[in-house]
Parts: C-alpha cells; structure tokens; sequence
C-alpha cells in the first residue's frame, strides 16, 4: 500500500515547484529501501540463488555468512531493477515474477530434497536387510563350527572304520574273483577247444570273460596300498594263456577271412547272389 500510494505522488508531481520534486526524490529513495526490504524478506531472484546453489558448499555450513551473502546479492539485484523513476509502474510486476520464481525454485527444492530422502531411505532399508542377513550369517557359522568341534573326535572312530571297509572290499572282490581264479585252466581248455573246431562266437565269448576276470585281478592288485611286484608276476604267468588264445583265435579269423576273399575272386556268386538284393 505504500509502495502504491508513493506511485500516485509521483505521477501528480510531474509538474510541480522544485521542492516537490526534491520531495519526490526522497519518497522515491524510500521506495527503493521499502522494496528492498520487501524483497529481502523472501522474494529475491532465483538466478542468483542457482549461483549459490551452484558453487561449493562451505563446510561446515556458515549460515550467518550466507545470509549476508544473499542479502547484498538481493540488494544489487534490486538496485539494478530500479535505476529511473518510470521502473516503478513495474514493482508489482517485479514481484509477481519474483513470487513465480520463489515458487518454482522452492517446489524443485522441495522434490530434490523428498528424491534424496527417499533414496536415503532405500538405502537404509537395504543396510538394515544387509545387516539381518550378516546377522544370520554369523549365526550359522557360529553353530558350524560348534558342530565341527562336536563332531572332530569322531575322525578317529571314522578312520578306523573306513580301514575296515577298505578291507571287506578287497576281500568280498577276491571272494568274487575266486571262482575265475580256480576256473582258470578249464576255461583255457574249453575256449581252446571251441577255437579248434571253429566255434569262434563262443570262444570270443570264453575268452573275453577270461580277459575280465584278468583285468579285475590286477586292478585290485593295484589297488593294494602294498604293490607287491611278485605278485603281479604271479597273477600274469597265471593268464599267460589267456594272450595265446587270443592271437590262436586271431590266426582263426585272418583264415576265414583270407579264404572268404578267396572265394569272392573266384565264384562271387557263392558270397553273394541276386536274391541276396
């Protein structure tokens, strides 16, 4: 109200003695500290608040110094809104733009601010729950290595038990390989007999259990945590004739097949015929 009756002052004395206008001028004067005033109370522009905002924050925060601060930029920034006379008619102008801007700087301030909260949030949520589960983490260690210290002295029951299996299953293997063993010369005499007259199918089928059996014997004499090398001569001398049979039974298929070829160079016909397609 002041501001505008001080306008209507102005505009009437235009044309008046020059003690008006001195009169004018000192009202004009108290125009500007009255905007000044007006201004400073909250409505300074938000370009030079950006600056501030801008630039680096002191820390810690000096509170006093930036008002101050603030209070001579809104000072310099009014002072160059209001350089003659006729820049009054737009004081309220001024300060609707002013307001707008107030407005807009503090509800971007206020969105920032709600923004990071929520992100401070977040990330305390997350803490919490990172917490809990180092909590849990910490838990289940704790009650693994009680077990592990309840259950150490059971090593030595265990390594004594684990001799004995390893025992029982070399012998419950030897007992297994024991009709070979004792079968061995009659299985050599019958797989000789049926390579003789030609039987090849079930000398091949003699022979490869014979061959198991071998490759049993030495794999669990292998096995053994004493490798005795007597015995392994032993077990080998014992198959000896398991490799003879073997290169018998070949010389057998490379005859068949050498008069197999034989007979397709000479009468094809008997290997194979038309009604064979």
């Amino acid at each position: 109200e002041v501001g505008v009756e001080q306008t209507i002052n102005i505009r009437h004395a235009n044309n008046k003695s020059p003690a008006t206008v001195l009169k004018v001028a000192s009202q004009f004067s108290a125009l500007k500290l009255n905007i000044i005033s007006i201004i400073m109370s909250g409505s300074f522009d938000a370009d030079e608040e950006d600056e501030h905002s801008q630039g680096p924050a002191p820390a810690p925060l000096d509170l006093g110094r930036m008002e101050v601060e603030a209070r001579q930029a809104a000072t310099k920034h009014v002072a160059s809104l209001l350089q003659r006379p006729d820049q009054l008619d737009k004081v309220d102008q001024y300060k609707r733009r002013v307001a707008r801007k107030k407005a807009s700087v503090e509800a971007m301030l206020k969105t920032a601010v709600q923004s990071q909260l929520d992100g401070v949030r977040t990330g305390l949520n997350q803490l919490q729950s990172a917490l809990q589960d180092v909590y849990q983490i910490k838990q289940s260690l704790d009650e693994i290595e009680e077990n592990y210290r309840i259950i150490q002295p059971l090593h030595v029951k265990l390594k004594i038990l684990n001799d004995e299996n390893n025992l029982f299953c070399q012998l419950s293997a030897a007992q297994e390989n024991l009709k070979h063993i004792f079968t061995v010369p009659e299985s050599v005499a019958k797989t000789r007999e049926l390579i003789m007259e030609g039987k090849l199918l079930q000398a091949h089928k003699h022979l490869t259990d014979l061959e198991v059996s071998r490759d049993d014997l030495l794999l669990a004499l292998h096995r053994q945590p004493n490798d005795s090398p007597t015995d392994k001569i032993t077990l080998t001398n014992y198959f000896s004739e398991v490799g003879t049979l073997s290169i018998d039974m070949g010389k057998q298929l490379w005859v068949i097949i050498q008069r197999t070829l034989l007979s397709v160079r000479r009468e094809p016909t008997m290997i194979c015929t038309a009604e064979d397609y």
